[in-house]
């Protein structure tokens, strides 16, 4: 037979309780099992000890089946989640829930030092620099610092052309936006601070 396609979805214990193979669902929604020792183990290949479960489709490892069924849903095309009011699908539950709060005009992460309330608390967090006075990105041209990477970008392109092609700061190298084909963070952009 053929090798079936790297697991792409969820995965579940097949058989009679034994858990020896696990079921796997590929990215068109296709069910096909694997030995638990081959996805459990698959570098070291000794089953389902207490070692760490790997994904047979990144290789990361983790340290319950039930963390590799829940990350394998990263893997999938399949959106099964969709929302009533726009048709938009989400691979997670959790995500639709959240995505809901748009509809429904809730903003449940509420600022503790201004009225202000956001949708997500990743929001909350970015609005607090305007509390702190955090300026994280900064211009390698002239050290004026930026709350936001789409600030230094428009900075960086108004004040100084001749040095598009020089890196931009940020506050850590991997947080840093794509690179646009001018040299400068592909974001689009607040006003200059």
């Amino acid at each position: 037979g053929q090798e079936p396609p790297l697991a792409q979805g969820v995965t579940a214990p097949v058989g009679g309780g034994s858990g020896s193979d696990l079921l796997l669902i590929d990215d068109q929604g296709v069910p096909y099992t694997v030995s638990e020792g081959s996805a459990a183990g698959l570098p070291g290949g000794s089953g389902p000890k207490k070692a760490p479960h790997f994904c047979p489709v990144c290789l990361r490892a983790f340290p319950y089946l039930s963390d590799l069924e829940r990350h394998s849903i990263s893997h999938s095309e399949l959106k099964p989640h969709e929302c009533k009011d726009c048709g938009k699908t989400f691979k997670r539950s959790s995500h639709l829930r959240r995505h809901c709060n748009i509809h429904a005009g809730l903003r449940p992460f509420r600022c503790p030092l201004c009225p202000r309330r956001f949708r997500e608390a990743g929001e909350l967090a970015h609005h607090h620099r305007v509390h702190s006075g955090e300026r994280p990105y900064q211009c390698p041209v002239c050290r004026l610092r930026f709350t936001e990477a789409n600030t230094l970008r428009r900075h960086a392109k108004r004040k100084h052309p001749e040095a598009m092609g020089v890196p931009l700061c940020s506050p850590d190298a991997g947080s840093e936006p794509p690179w646009d084909d001018e040299g400068i963070p592909a974001t689009a952009g607040a006003e200059e601070e």
